[in-house]
């Protein structure tokens, strides 16, 4: 009994494991089941929608094909385009060029010749007026001279009346010491004091009167000497006071009078020649406008333009159209792939179909087995009811029925959720295909911003002006810096300089090269005064160039300081220099320390700081 009992119990032991494997293999079958006829019912899916695939993927070609002649027209379209921009910027370059050159000539005739040219006549009444006022000037010398005459004849006078009255005091002296002699006789015979004879008392009376009359004569010829020096004195202390004064303001009005007539001599002489110059800027100006304006400045440039637009006219490309098309191009896109999947379809139907049919028949079989082995099993229990040991594995081979079917449930979930991340992986290859499109069409457009950040970059516009503007500064530069170093040194601006590497393109920048007669030097390398020369000749320029640029004149400009670092000659040609732009300005203020540069000028702001504070006038 027990072997059959155990027996038995390994019947049923089997039987369970064999019920286990039959629902695995049932869920299997259920499963592969379901997919087989999802499978299907898409690709039937695909099959009723064969048409309307078709069609799509027919407009699609269409558009595709039309898409690609738009962009080889866009090809040929962009590259004439870019010859074209090419000839227009030569033409609005060479535009420019000529209108800047105009523009200055037409500032240099009206702000320079023009004035200069026209003020000849003043400048020579002016120099008639100070001519005039030389005899003044002379008289006035002649005067002072006169008086410096009358002053040293004062001296002398002064010499002689001090010596007569040192004289009269010396005899008044002798005379009251004779007198003295006389009275200290005291009543015993009188001795005359220059023959030693006796006298009498008459003849020392006599002779006592006369010391006494001598004695007073003497007084009186002292007391008139000295009104005499003293009202010499007082007159040659007036003229001492007043002629250095008055000669040094003759000798400064003198000074005035020739730098003026100097500056006249100098301001005709450009007058004259700005006359000359005149003469030839005019028609000049007339030939430069007439070619402005019948545009020969340009011909070839002109000529290749008008074939360039001819081309471009021939092509009849339109970027709206070509957008147009490509958006319906992106709309159908879809239809590729679905096209594919429909081929896909029309030749995995019958196998799909069939493998269905054949997982239905498999998962019958596996339900029928397994309710017959479910039959079997609980056969086998209700055989062993009475027994404790077969209940013990009956329980057992329950509870390994409910973690089959929870395994069951778990495999279930988890098709349930590769079915979502199949359908999610298809809804990604949909947005791919659509994102696709748009990064083509951003692609696009970035090459369009990218031309612009170019034509706008220190590459473009701002090159082109740079180029235009560098060389006349230059030439205003060294025009100055001639004048104020005798042609000795000269200016150049560098705007590009090769990378330390050796590769890649050059780097913009700007370098002050400064040549002298010992050849080009970098602008560090220069002293001081040389270095003051060239910062006033660059300062100078680019003031000119800017009032130029914009049209207008600039009414003022600043120099401070940096003479003390020029000698006698170097202070020359920079006075020569200032007095050379000074019809360039409205006004020209220049800021010093230096006595001898303050006179050069005949208007000054005088400046003086004491504890109270500063005071100013002008002078």
């Amino acid at each position: 009994q027990v072997g059959e009992l155990r027996r038995q119990q390994a019947g049923q032991e089997e039987t369970a494991r064999r019920l286990a494997d039959l629902a695995k293999e049932m869920e299997q079958a259920e499963s592969a089941h379901k997919t087989a006829q999802q499978q299907v019912a898409a690709f039937e899916k695909l099959v009723g929608q064969a048409t309307s695939i078709r069609q799509g993927a027919a407009q699609l070609a269409t558009a595709r094909a039309a898409f690609a002649r738009l962009e080889e027209a866009g090809r040929n379209f962009d590259e004439l385009a870019g010859q074209r921009a090419a000839a227009s910027g030569a033409i609005d370059v060479k535009r420019t060029l000529l209108e800047s050159q105009v523009q200055q000539l037409t500032a240099d005739i009206e702000t320079r010749l023009s004035p200069k040219a026209q003020g000849l006549e003043q400048l020579e009444a002016s120099q008639r007026q100070l001519q005039d006022e030389g005899p003044g000037i002379e008289e006035q010398e002649r005067a002072l001279a006169a008086e410096r005459e009358r002053l040293n004849g004062l001296a002398v006078q002064t010499g002689q009346l001090q010596s007569s009255l040192e004289r009269s005091g010396t005899e008044g002296k002798e005379l009251a010491a004779k007198k003295a002699l006389l009275d200290g006789a005291n009543g015993q015979e009188a001795v005359c004091p220059l023959c030693q004879t006796p006298l009498s008392e008459d003849g020392c009376q006599r002779l006592a009167e006369t010391f006494e009359a001598d004695i007073e004569a003497k007084r009186e010829e002292y007391r008139n000497t000295s009104v005499q020096v003293k009202a010499l004195q007082v007159e040659t202390s007036e003229l001492e006071s007043r002629l250095p004064q008055q000669e040094q303001a003759l000798s400064q009005a003198q000074t005035k009078r020739q730098v003026r007539l100097q500056q006249l001599v100098q301001q005709m002489q450009e007058s004259q020649q700005a006359q000359l110059d005149l003469a030839e800027a005019a028609p000049r100006l007339e030939s430069m406008r007439a070619t402005l304006a019948d545009g020969s400045f340009a011909a070839e440039e002109s000529v290749q333009l008008k074939k360039l637009d001819a081309q471009i006219q021939e092509l009849e490309y339109d970027p709206d159209t070509r957008q147009r098309i490509f958006q319906e191009t992106v709309g159908l896109e879809e239809f590729a792939q679905q096209e594919q999947l429909l081929e896909q379809a029309e030749a995995g139907l019958p196998g799909a179909q069939e493998t269905a049919e054949q997982n239905a028949a498999m998962a019958q079989r596996r339900k029928e087995e397994l309710e017959l082995l479910q039959s079997q099993a609980v056969d086998a229990k209700q055989a062993l009811v009475g027994l404790a040991a077969l209940e013990s594995d009956f329980t057992q081979a329950e509870q390994l029925e409910r973690e089959l079917g929870v395994k069951i449930q778990q495999g279930i979930e988890r098709q349930g959720y590769l079915r979502n991340q199949v359908e999610r992986q298809e809804s990604l290859g949909q947005e791919m295909i659509a994102e696709s499109a748009r990064l083509t069409a951003l692609r696009d457009e970035q090459s369009i911003y990218q031309e612009l950040a170019t034509a706008f970059g220190r590459q473009g516009v701002q090159a082109m002006l740079i180029e235009t503007v560098v060389p006349r500064l230059e030439d205003e530069t060294n025009a100055l810096l001639g004048r104020m170093t005798d042609n000795r040194m000269n200016v150049k601006l560098e705007t590009q300089r090769e990378r330390a590497s050796g590769q890649g393109e050059p780097r913009e920048t700007l370098e002050i090269m400064v040549s002298d007669e010992l050849g080009p030097r970098s602008y560090e390398m220069y002293s001081g005064g040389e270095a003051f020369q060239v910062n006033l000749a660059l300062r100078i320029a680019l003031s000119k160039v800017l009032a130029q640029r914009m049209g207008a004149p600039l009414p003022t400009l600043f120099i401070d300081e940096g003479f003390g670092t020029q000698d006698a000659v170097g202070r020359e040609r920079i006075l020569d220099v200032i007095s050379a732009i000074g019809n360039d300005f409205e006004k020209v203020l220049v800021i010093t320390h230096l006595d001898d540069l303050k006179d050069a000028f005949p208007v000054r702001i005088e400046v003086r700081k004491d504890e109270s504070g500063s005071t100013f006038w002008i002078s």
